[in-house]
């Protein structure tokens, strides 16, 4: 349940989260033995005390739902101390599904957010008690049980490789980035134990914002921090900055945290599923969008350029005839605005090509556009990247 709360990136909004369940046994009060073999799985009070602070962190509104109100008691106990912790609501289906599921509609469709003023001294990291009360009559208020006030850090400003450890979302300036995958090939060949290589792109998106400090942290399913990045100083003057690390195949979330010359903190988090895209029988590496000089450069955005260059990778060496195409359209699925062949080239590496394409993008007016890559070989299906961009 911490994990699915960790995973949830609007935390500026509350979110509702519903638990439908028949029955949870309750903490036990038995001390553990070191080394004990054990049949079942003991839950203990910590157990249930980490969901508190994890809902407060995600905003999560919840509600637990059981299918009837008479339950054996030892099978209830864990789901009101679910409820307890988060601040949630037990309700019952009875008969009637639609009566628990209105209200959970009824009572999530607005909301209030309310702004604390703080002093330095309170702001120590812990979680504080946190009551409301109203003098309207037949009002229920429902709010967070305690709130989690975060320390300053040293002189007020926030470091990003702490920001990365927390869950909190941080909006002091505008931030984007995005993560592209690739194969992480040496010059003895592809690395088993970390086969994938990310490649991230990060940058404010005011081009006026100068920052500070920069890092960037990957987190597996399990909530651990398998790789980070931290900008040097000549990074931090690049827009975009780039970084790559190598990791095994999975599925990660990569959180980016930033703070500016002004100390304002921003954060962005994006989940990415390391697998290939298939161009049977080759695979292909995620798609970089750029602009073409000595050397090509990505971006993440383009203004008054007349053309772009398209990047992608291709692993393998299937024999026979092949077509490529490299489009730019207004939607997903729409026609092609404008289109090129994309050249391959070899590498170091005997099974990986590098494909680029430059397109006009001069005549296009300001928005977002998708630019696809497809490259397909006879009588197999074709494998197609995609990349959003815009144009201002």
């Amino acid at each position: 349940m911490t994990s699915i709360l960790g995973s949830i990136t609007n935390r500026g909004a509350a979110t509702p989260v519903v638990l439908f369940s028949v029955g949870l046994v309750g903490p036990s009060t038995a001390t553990p033995t070191l080394g004990a073999a054990s049949e079942d799985c003991t839950l203990l009070p910590d157990d249930f005390q980490r969901v508190g602070p994890a809902a407060e962190t995600a905003r999560a509104q919840f509600f637990v739902i059981r299918p009837e109100e008479s339950v054996e008691r030892g099978l209830s106990e864990g789901l009101e101390h679910i409820a307890g912790v988060t601040g949630g609501q037990m309700l019952f289906m009875g008969s009637d599904i639609d009566s628990a599921l209105g209200r959970v509609a009824r009572e999530t469709s607005a909301y209030y957010l309310a702004t604390l003023a703080t002093d330095a001294s309170e702001r120590g990291g812990s979680g504080q008690r946190l009551e409301l009360r109203t003098s309207r009559t037949d009002v229920t208020l429902r709010a967070r049980a305690s709130v989690a006030l975060a320390s300053p850090g040293l002189g007020g400003t926030p470091k990003p490789r702490d920001m990365l450890r927390t869950a909190a979302v941080e909006r002091g300036f505008g931030l984007r980035a995005m993560t592209v995958t690739s194969r992480n090939d040496s010059a003895s060949g592809v690395d088993t134990k970390s086969p994938v290589k990310l490649v991230g792109l990060a940058e404010a998106i005011d081009p006026s914002v100068s920052l500070a400090a920069a890092a960037a942290g990957v987190f597996d399913s399990t909530g651990k921090l398998v790789a980070q990045w931290t900008a040097t100083p000549e990074e931090l003057k690049s827009s975009p900055m780039a970084a790559a690390v190598v990791v095994p195949h999975g599925t990660y979330r990569v959180r980016v945290a930033a703070v500016d010359t002004q100390g304002r903190a921003a954060t962005t988090d994006s989940e990415i599923n390391t697998e290939m895209t298939s161009a049977a029988p080759a695979q292909l590496g995620g798609l970089l969008v750029g602009t073409a000089g000595t050397t090509f450069m990505p971006r993440l955005q383009f203004s008054n350029e007349a053309e772009v260059m398209v990047y992608f990778e291709l692993y393998g060496r299937p024999a026979g005839p092949f077509g490529a195409i490299v489009e730019i359209a207004a939607t997903l699925d729409g026609p092609a605005l404008v289109e090129a062949q994309p050249t391959p080239a070899a590498t170091a590496v005997a099974d990986k090509f590098i494909f680029t394409a430059t397109l006009p993008i001069g005549p296009l007016k300001p928005g977002d556009y998708v630019v696809r890559a497809k490259i397909g070989f006879e009588g197999q299906p074709t494998g197609v990247l995609t990349r959003t961009i815009r144009k201002q």
